[in-house]
């Protein structure tokens, strides 16, 4: 028996597998992955639950888009990414994907941090940062910029971080944490 359950698992499935092998192939997230994605799950939520179940699919749409748009202005977070939160939200609700952006974010965390390790960037950030510690003190705050702010960007492609939050969301249920 099909079920709305059923249904969006499998979207969901397939939205993140088209969505990471896109990211990591060429760095961008389509929106013929996300569209369909969350379109096809406001008409599903709409055809089982009513419209109660339109209205969640429509919040787990739009608040991502609200709470993360800063980032997106600020250069920090890509369209794309906002665009599979918002697919995420419409297909799980907006409590769930306020949880999955959570997760994604620890996972996006943990990866950058570690990649910062390998290449040696967190050892020469607290040296820069001992420098203009002394700086401030010595000169009474200056105006030079402090060294640990860079221009140099480390990318982290968020897709994979948000597949894995989505997969930690679904093991903390299964699990009942």
């Amino acid at each position: 028996m099909i079920t709305a359950e059923n249904l969006t698992l499998f979207i969901l499935l397939l939205l993140l597998t088209f969505t990471v092998i896109s990211d990591i192939k060429i760095s961008k997230i389509k929106n013929y992955h996300v569209l369909p994605a969350a379109l096809s799950n406001i008409i599903i939520n709409t055809y089982f639950y009513g419209m109660e179940g339109a209205k969640a699919s429509i919040a787990g749409l739009l608040i991502p888009v609200i709470l993360l748009g800063i980032f997106f202005y600020m250069g920090l977070l890509g369209a794309g990414d906002i665009k599979l939160y918002s697919a995420i939200g419409a297909l799980l609700g907006w409590e769930a994907g306020l949880f999955i952006i959570g997760y994604s974010m620890l996972v996006a965390g943990a990866a950058a941090f570690v990649k910062l390790l390998g290449t040696g960037e967190i050892a020469k950030s607290f040296r820069g940062l001992g420098k203009d510690i002394k700086l401030l003190i010595y000169t009474g705050g200056g105006c030079q910029r402090p060294s640990i702010i860079k221009n140099n960007r480390h990318i982290i492609r968020l897709s994979p971080a948000i597949a894995f939050g989505t997969a930690i969301h679904f093991a903390l249920i299964f699990y009942g944490i």
